[in-house]
């Protein structure tokens, strides 16, 4: 028997368990795309960057200058939407969001978790492995 998706693929987040398409973010983007905005403009401030998981993959798989890899970082947080949602990871806190998003015809795993007045992003690279999002499909 074939099942849609949303009715067989289930995630638990906390105490409860979601439909996968309907599984709650940790963090709001409106809020993660703001302090990107923020950091932007005011060169970091109030954004925190894994360097070895974020600036040297970037630099290394788009052979581009740190300026670059940052800029274009920020403008991969400011294109992320509900539909690029992979699942939220929880075993450490704070819990940190997953993405999967398609720049320049590549696939990139972003996580990020929300320290009080610091967006820490822990990651921005190539996915090591397949990604599924919530609208997007598998991104690779």
């Amino acid at each position: 028997m074939h099942y849609p998706t949303s009715t067989w693929l289930l995630c638990a987040a906390g105490d409860r368990c979601y439909p996968f398409e309907n599984v709650p973010a940790a963090y709001d983007l409106a809020d993660v795309r703001g302090r990107a905005e923020r950091g932007r403009a005011g060169n970091d401030i109030g954004v925190k960057w894994n360097r070895i998981r974020t600036i040297s993959c970037v630099t290394d798989s788009l052979d581009m200058t740190i300026r670059e890899a940052k800029a274009f970082m920020y403008d991969g947080l400011l294109d992320l939407g509900d539909d690029h949602y992979c699942h939220t990871l929880t075993e450490l806190p704070p819990p940190a969001d997953v993405y999967g998003i398609e720049l320049r015809r590549l696939g990139w795993y972003v996580k990020f978790s929300i320290i009080p007045d610091t967006l820490n992003v822990i990651s921005f690279h190539r996915p090591e492995r397949l990604l599924q999002t919530r609208g997007m499909g598998l991104i690779r």
